[in-house]
């Protein structure tokens, strides 16, 4: 057995060392005993001459194992994830749409790219959808919606007509529908029932006051966050995104698909207390199949207008359209994302982090993720550490 490329030790003042398998997400503390026995496995003729039988060495690989942190000598882990991000990518089962339902707001925002041209998706817009969706059937078994503007609450009688004839293609076709709602905040007047309809909130609330009947992922900058003196509630699931105006997206989507933060000194710390507080940090890194929904050939934004594409950066450029060209994966629109892999460039197969960012952004400079993830490489991992005890993971 041989350590996984995957495997992260980090000291600890005062703590036995942890060591952390970045693919599997698993995490160990190690003694003394265990980290001498670490060390041997990690030098291949030292290991070679290691007593596997040795009952506390025979224990220690046996939690290894159990958390795929160790692996067979001749086995190489790259090809089983190509292989994990294929099964995915191209399973024909799974439909993953963002709908804007409007471009219209009541947040007033003075760089809104929206401000002239306000409109609620209706007519084109909504077959389309339907189009999309019967395009898949009969193989299609889930569905996943994502309603966003705007603020989709704007346009919420629009959806509901919309949603019946989603719920009779589903059931039609047996297929399962689970959606969430991107929105600056929860409508007052939203029933009881209306509310549990919905699978999950992500909501613009500068208040943070109260917490949904539903789960609900807040959206916020380190500035209102540092401006929040008071502790938030255990358990509460917030994700950091820039307050900057964008020519295409409000606020609310703005680099929202970003893995990580390129976060400075004064931010990891306010993250890092965020995390002792037991607060769900969704920008620290998980092992995931891909890079990001451009990627996953399952996956489509669709906007007001009806226009259909695969990356935020491209929402609203006609050029990048891909909806006459769903079914033609050779189109410029669409052949660009489907020819993404990572498990080519050398340096992404010589990167023991490449489950958490899969290649990165392929839609920026090549190589130029790499530096932001290296540069708080050791920051993060204490991160990620802290957060899995603290929240007894």
């Amino acid at each position: 057995m041989k350590p996984s490329k995957y495997n992260h030790i980090i000291r600890r003042r005062g703590r036995p060392a942890a060591l952390f398998n970045c693919r599997s997400h698993a995490l160990a503390e190690l003694d003394a005993a265990q980290s001498a026995i670490y060390n041997g496995l990690m030098i291949p003729i030292t290991r070679n001459l290691m007593n596997s039988r040795d009952p506390v060495m025979e224990r220690f690989l046996t939690v290894l194992r159990d958390n795929r942190m160790v692996v067979d000598e001749s086995y190489d882990e790259l090809p089983e994830l190509q292989l994990q991000s294929n099964l995915l990518r191209f399973d024909r089962s799974r439909l993953s749409l963002w709908l804007q339902l409007t471009s219209r707001c009541q947040a007033g925002c003075a760089d809104c790219p929206y401000q002239e041209n306000r409109f609620d998706a209706r007519g084109a817009a909504h077959q389309r959808v339907l189009d999309l969706i019967s395009g898949r059937t009969p193989a299609l078994k889930t569905l996943e919606l994502t309603l966003w503007g705007g603020d989709p609450f704007l346009a919420w009688p629009a959806w509901k007509e919309l949603e019946q004839k989603i719920a009779a293609l589903a059931q039609q076709h047996g297929f399962t529908t689970k959606y969430r709602v991107v929105a600056n905040a929860l409508p007052k007047d939203l029933g009881k029932k209306e509310l549990a309809g919905i699978g999950r909130l992500v909501l613009n609330d500068p208040s943070f006051a109260g917490t949904p009947a539903v789960p609900a992922l807040f959206l916020s900058d380190f500035k209102r966050v540092a401006d929040k003196h008071t502790r938030f509630p255990a358990g509460t699931a917030l994700r950091f995104i820039p307050n900057r105006p964008s020519a295409r997206l409000c606020r609310n989507l703005n680099d929202l698909c970003q893995s990580v933060p390129e976060f400075t000194d004064e931010e990891y710390d306010i993250i890092r207390r965020l995390v002792l507080e037991g607060v769900d940090v969704r920008n620290l890194p998980r092992p995931k199949d891909t890079a990001c929904q451009a990627v996953d050939p399952q996956s489509f934004i669709i906007d007001a207008a009806g226009g259909v594409y695969k990356c935020w950066n491209d929402v609203g450029k006609p050029e990048c359209d891909c909806a006459g060209v769903l079914d033609d994966l050779m189109a410029p629109q669409l052949f660009q994302w489907m020819a993404w892999n990572p498990f080519r460039q050398q340096h992404c197969r010589m990167c023991n982090i490449l489950p958490w960012c899969q290649g990165g952004c392929i839609a920026k400079p090549a190589n130029e993720d790499c530096g932001n993830w290296r540069y708080a490489l050791r920051e993060l991992l204490k991160l990620v550490i802290m957060s899995k005890e603290k929240r007894g993971e």
